[in-house]
């Protein structure tokens, strides 16, 4: 971009300095051209005295003419700047229009890129809220499981202490039996309770 911008500041340059020039030719020129106007009507007044005059109007005449192809050289030379002023303008021009063209495709490829980043950041938003949601629905389960897991342990301890306490209470009836005999085993055994330790560690 850099390389194109100099490239445009030389060509207006020289446009500048063309159009000067052009400028100063034309002044020139018109003043050249009217010089031109008076050295011929002058040349054919010569010419015209040419008989009379003999040499001196002759080397006039050829001073007349050399003055003449001169001011015809620089008209030709005038001529050649306007052209060279014309393919300036044309370049110009046509850096000019590239310019546009380079500028419009970076507007493009830059809003092409905006849209393309606010796709992936939409997709990406949703996708990290559908990960979430998952997320918070897996630990919901696994809280569940877990307040599941520790009501059935509970329940579980309940129940052996149940069945501690019923084998227990069975032995304590077997052990009176066998010691008081069938009356005294109908008599009420002590309650779990009064158990020694033994049976508290087993509950445990």
């Amino acid at each position: 971009a850099s390389a194109s911008s100099e490239g445009d500041a030389l060509l207006r340059a020289d446009l500048e300095d063309a159009l000067r020039v052009k400028s100063e030719r034309e002044e020139a020129l018109l003043r050249e051209k009217k010089r031109c106007a008076e050295l011929e009507h002058e040349l054919a007044r010569l010419r015209g005295d040419a008989e009379s005059r003999g040499a001196e109007a002759q080397s006039a005449s050829k001073a007349m003419e050399s003055e003449l192809n001169s001011l015809r050289a620089q008209l030709e030379e005038s001529g050649r700047l306007t052209v060279r002023n014309e393919s300036l303008t044309k370049s110009l021009s046509e850096r000019e229009a590239e310019v546009a063209r380079l500028v419009s495709e970076k507007e493009k490829i830059e809003a092409f890129t905006k849209r393309a980043l606010k796709t992936v950041h939409e997709k990406y938003t949703h996708s990290l809220q559908i990960v979430k949601d998952e997320a918070q629905a897996r630990q919901r389960r696994v809280e569940h499981l877990e307040n599941k897991i520790d009501s059935i342990k509970a329940a579980q301890k309940r129940e052996e202490r149940l069945m501690v306490s019923a084998v227990y209470e069975l032995g304590l009836q077997m052990m009176n039996r066998q010691i008081f005999g069938p009356e005294g085993a109908a008599a009420e055994p002590p309650s779990p309770a009064s158990v020694p330790d033994a049976s508290r560690n087993t509950i445990s």
